[in-house]
């Protein structure tokens, strides 16, 4: 059986090194996707035009699954607020525990935790017409969003990001890998788990 896997991360440097180590472990390149906002210039990153915050992209990746429209509301929402998005497009069930590892050594974040601190601040759901934050309103989600002890945990991604690169240097000469973004309609089963910070979806037959 193939799974779809979903983790989120607070900065494009932690998607950037999980992405490059999910690689290392042989898994194909055209399986992993992003959605994220370049912070740089304010705009979508391989993103859809005339879909901001992606509510479509994940309503489409999310197409068949209960609690639908909760779940694509969340990662929009996650984007809109900074985030980037990893979806790790259909794996056997050998590889996943190894690629949810990988995921979270890189700094993949509860999104029921997260979406809770939200709904704390009068968050109620994803409105695709609200403005992306501006780099200092980011600033402040993650020290209100971050919970006791993620100081040390953040500074452990960070020192894993860094050796990440490290492995990575010698083909920076070749340029950057070039990682699609989803692009059809991704049909995946109704079964549903959470393993800490990373969702795992069953794919239809």
């Amino acid at each position: 059986m193939e799974r779809v896997l979903v983790g989120v991360f607070d900065s494009r440097q932690e998607m950037d090194a999980a992405c490059r180590e999910l690689k290392d472990c042989a898994i194909p390149e055209e399986r992993i996707h992003i959605r994220a906002v370049d912070e740089s210039v304010r705009a979508d990153v391989l993103g859809d035009r005339g879909d901001e915050h992606g509510t479509g992209f994940f309503q489409r990746l999310f197409s068949g699954v209960d609690r639908r429209d909760e779940h694509a509301g969340q990662y929009a929402e996650a984007v809109r607020r900074g985030g980037c998005v990893v979806v790790v497009d259909g794996i056997e069930e050998g590889r996943v525990d190894e690629a949810v590892k990988v995921m979270e050594r890189h700094g993949a974040f509860d999104i029921d935790e997260r979406t809770a601190k939200w709904r704390e601040r009068g968050w109620q759901a994803h409105d695709p017409d609200a403005p992306r934050l501006s780099a200092a309103e980011i600033q402040a989600e993650r020290r209100y969003s971050e919970p006791r002890g993620a100081a040390a945990s953040r500074q452990m991604a960070a020192q894993n990001v860094a050796r990440a690169g490290q492995q990575t240097s010698g083909r920076s000469a070749q340029g950057d890998t070039h990682i699609p973004v989803i692009e059809e309609e991704l049909q995946v089963g109704k079964r549903e788990e959470q393993q800490r910070g990373v969702r795992i979806y069953s794919r239809k037959s």
